[in-house]
């Protein structure tokens, strides 16, 4: 059978209409069906369409004929996108060969049976990857090949498959940008699929695309735009994920080389694309915080060159909406969170310079005991933030101490780097002093030991430092009383800071 296929392909006029035939098939048959799984009838397993499976092993050995090159550059992007859209959807599906009729049952419902022996061994999705693998064979498609080298076996992962089929997108846009069009045209009605691994694959395609703008006019840029937005309320996280991530390639767009007709036809988007970002923040289905990442990721890039008429509106909405991602249990969300709110402290001029200054003096504490965090990056993002706000604070010595001691590639010498802050804060904001003492306390309860324990030290050398005139200003007792309570900490860290803290107290 597989030779009769490769000599179908060896006729330029026969192989073309058999591959327009397979196109449609592909793209309009259901990729597999759902059963029950004989092992638990609880939960279902999918199965291949027999169909468009054989559609992709036919495809597969056509594509080992020379004379088909003719005919599957001319079917370009039909092709390469009906076989990417497949390999996505055949991921962890069983071939259609371990469906059997149950001759036991008069209603003729099919038996779901594992087959043990060489069909077991046939995994779709693999055969799929053979097929999309050997279509660019023998297209000739050398760049995406060696771009992707390394890349095939992450398609078989429902976790992976996405960054794979991003950087196909790049491949393409980089290498072979006369198809990108067609490629737009045939991936769009995949938006709307029933199926998730098809609209989870389209979108990360597209998503990829909009920070290749120079590759579409300006037409196709809008329509990724637009798909992009509409995905926000797909039913699935992942989907929705990733349209956040394409929407935040606005941020890669060369504004430079935009001319002015194509800058607003893009920047009209940008409030409606601030509005997107700031729900992914608040998505109540995001469980692991993936959507939250992505967001906080994606403001960082649209911020960078957004004109400050688009976010003084919002401005203090988002610092609120970012406090709230500060002590979050995966780094990365923490990392991103405060990495923002040093990226948005450029749009602290004008009306809201007053209220971003307050913002920033609240969350103040909240950065320098994350300055110890510890993750790594964290530590970084949390080092860029300060530098950032330090001009904004109005203190230049402390504003001077940002700059000479943050230095991301430098080891931080935490304890003396606070202890020296604390003076300069106790002599520039005496009034603020109460606030940054309360905050340091609230950190006392902190989940993490290190954050505890920086909060505990960070506390006593604020009041240290605090004038003596001013001692009655403080709440003594109940600071004094929680930094007790952290001797019996089961930390020995936090209990070691406390009582460094304590000593630190002998003029109260």
């Amino acid at each position: 059978m597989a030779e009769w296929w490769r000599i179908l392909a060896t006729d330029h006029q026969l192989s073309t209409s058999i591959t327009e035939q397979f196109c449609e098939a592909l793209l309009r048959s259901p990729p597999y069906s759902e059963h029950p799984d004989p092992r638990n009838k609880k939960d279902t397993i999918r199965i291949a369409n027999s169909k468009t499976f054989a559609v992709i092993c036919a495809l597969c050995e056509m594509f080992a004929a020379p004379e088909m090159e003719t005919t599957a550059r001319k079917e370009f992007e039909r092709l390469f996108t009906s076989l990417l859209i497949m390999v996505g959807s055949y991921v962890g599906v069983y071939p259609p060969s371990v469906i059997q009729e149950n001759p036991k049952d008069p209603k003729g419902k099919p038996l779901i049976v594992i087959q043990s022996g060489n069909a077991k061994h046939i995994v779709p999705s693999k055969i799929a990857m053979e097929a999309l693998r050997a279509f660019l064979v023998c297209t000739k498609c050398d760049k995406i090949l060696d771009d992707l080298v390394n890349s095939w076996d992450l398609l078989d992962s429902n976790e992976s498959n996405p960054s794979v089929v991003e950087a196909f997108a790049k491949s393409v846009s980089v290498n072979y940008q006369c198809y990108l069009p067609g490629m737009v045209t045939y991936f769009n009605p995949m938006l709307s699929s029933i199926y998730d691994s098809q609209r989870i694959i389209a979108v990360a395609f597209f998503a990829e695309l909009i920070s290749h703008h120079n590759c579409l006019d300006q037409t196709a840029l809008e329509l990724l735009l637009n798909s992009m937005l509409g995905r926000l309320v797909d039913a699935s996280h992942v989907v929705r994920r990733l349209a956040i991530r394409g929407l935040g390639s606005i941020g890669k767009l060369d504004v430079e080389n935009m001319d002015t007709l194509e800058w607003f036809g893009v920047y009209k988007y940008s409030n409606t694309v601030l509005s997107a970002m700031l729900g992914g923040m608040d998505d109540k289905d995001d469980i692991n915080g993936d959507i939250a990442l992505e967001s906080m990721r994606g403001l960082c890039r649209v911020l960078e060159d957004m004109d400050h008429s688009y976010v003084e509106g919002s401005l203090i909405n988002i610092i609120l909406r970012v406090r709230s991602s500060f002590e979050k249990e995966r780094p990365e969300i923490r990392a991103a969170a405060f990495n923002l709110f040093g990226v948005i402290s450029r749009f602290s001029s004008g009306d809201v310079a007053d209220s971003f200054q307050e913002q920033l003096h609240n969350n103040l504490v909240t950065i320098l005991v994350h300055l110890n965090d510890e993750d790594k990056a964290v530590v970084k993002a949390c080092k860029n933030a300060l530098r950032s706000v330090g001009p904004l604070l109005g203190s230049e010595t402390v504003k001077n101490m940002f700059q000479k001691h943050l230095i991301d590639t430098s080891l931080l010498f935490y304890a003396e780097f606070i202890a020296d802050l604390s003076k300069n804060l106790a002599t520039d904001f005496v009034d603020r002093m109460p606030m940054y003492i309360a905050t340091c306390v609230a950190y006392f309860k902190s989940a993490w030991p290190v954050i505890k324990g920086n909060a505990a030290m960070f506390a006593g050398y604020l009041l240290a430092s605090f004038p003596v005139e001013l001692h009655s200003t403080v709440t003594n007792q109940s600071v004094f009383g929680a930094l007790t309570l952290l001797l019996k900490d089961p930390s020995p860290e936090v209990r070691i800071k406390a009582a460094e803290a304590i000593s630190s107290l002998h003029s109260y």
